[in-house]
């Protein structure tokens, strides 16, 4: 049975997902943020070995073999990702973390 909607297939089932995300309590809003919080870390790392020929270092872990359009297509790839996760944390209204002053990384010596 086909459904009702004008819409495709792939827009009324992004609709269901918003609307599913929109009812999420608190603490489930918490857990889509921290499961995103994740996801972007692991994003960070490959973005790491992706910009391995400018970053100097005694002992490297990775020879920068990736060709550069291989490279441009994960780069979008991530970019669109990263876009998707923004746009779910804004649909549950996710809590955000206070920020950590980068000073604090460094301790200081007196």
């Amino acid at each position: 049975m086909s459904s009702p909607s004008s819409l495709p297939a792939s827009a009324s089932a992004s609709g269901r997902v918003a609307s599913a995300l929109a009812e999420l309590n608190e603490s489930q809003a918490r857990r889509v943020r921290v499961t995103c919080e994740y996801i972007d870390r692991m994003l960070v790392d490959v973005e790491r070995v992706l910009a391995l020929p400018g970053t100097p270092t005694l002992f490297p872990r990775y020879t920068p073999d990736i060709p550069p359009e291989p490279r441009a297509h994960l780069e979008t790839a991530i970019a669109a990702i990263r876009a998707s996760m923004q746009r779910a944390l804004a649909g549950v209204h996710a809590p955000t973390e206070d920020l950590i002053p980068a000073s604090r990384e460094f301790p200081r010596r007196n």
